[in-house]
């Protein structure tokens, strides 16, 4: 059995020390190569965004499309 570790300090609230989890994803609005992560606490409800690059091979946020069958 392996031992139970916290997880990176990222995903932890800076205000009390919660738990973050994710929200919401969204294009930045003056660099569109880049997306804003919105994280939420479950304790104090302190929101934390982050600025990732987007990723190409992603589905873009506004399509809820299943993706297509292969083969």
């Amino acid at each position: 059995m392996r031992t139970l570790v916290d997880p990176p300090p990222a995903l932890h609230c800076e205000r009390c020390n919660g738990d973050l989890r994710f929200k919401k994803i969204e294009q930045h609005t003056s660099l569109p190569e880049y997306d804003i992560s919105t994280f939420v606490c479950t304790k104090c409800g302190h929101e934390k965004s982050y600025k990732a690059r987007h990723n190409p091979h992603s589905t873009p946020c506004g399509n809820r499309k299943p993706p297509e069958p292969v083969g």
